[in-house]
């Protein structure tokens, strides 16, 4: 069963410990990580929610100067519940140093045995995008409720 739960990530009481499979973090971190401590209080509650073998993803991305992107993934395997999986733009110092600080971070609030290891790599290509759509269609081509099936678009 997958479940939506709209709530704040410094603070999730309505979440039980250890309750959750998977937290998909899209474009999140960065954001809140200027205030002070709200990505090692999201961090903090992302661990305390999370099952022994569960997954937390963070992925972010950035623009690099002229318009070009780069994409580096980082897994960071950890000891208590989760593997954690980063995926930013990685291309100046300021960038890798946000990640550096996000591992410290995790270590902080009880993470354990962190592995840190990088994945580069440029845009999908023109193909690989055709492909993706393809299985995409067949996936939703599946879905029996069709008012669901009906929020997708037809093309692609």
């Amino acid at each position: 069963m997958v479940e939506f739960i709209k709530a704040d990530l410094t603070c999730m009481p309505q979440i039980k410990n250890e309750s959750v499979d998977l937290i998909v973090c899209h474009a999140t971190i960065r954001a809140i990580n200027n205030r002070p401590l709200k990505a090692v209080k999201a961090l903090s509650e992302f661990y305390r929610v999370l099952k022994k073998g569960g997954w937390l993803i963070i992925d972010d991305e950035s623009p690099l100067p002229k318009l070009r992107r780069l994409r580096r993934k980082c897994k960071l395997s950890v000891g208590k519940p989760t593997s954690l999986w980063l995926s930013s733009s990685m291309a100046n110092i300021t960038q890798r140093y946000a990640l550096k600080k996000l591992e410290f971070a995790a270590k902080i609030v009880g993470f354990k045995d962190i592995e840190l290891q990088k994945f580069e790599g440029g845009w999908p290509s023109e193909e690989d995008m055709s492909e993706w759509r393809e299985k995409m269609r067949e996936m939703i081509n599946r879905i029996d409720d069709e008012d669901l099936k009906a929020a997708f678009p037809k093309s692609g």
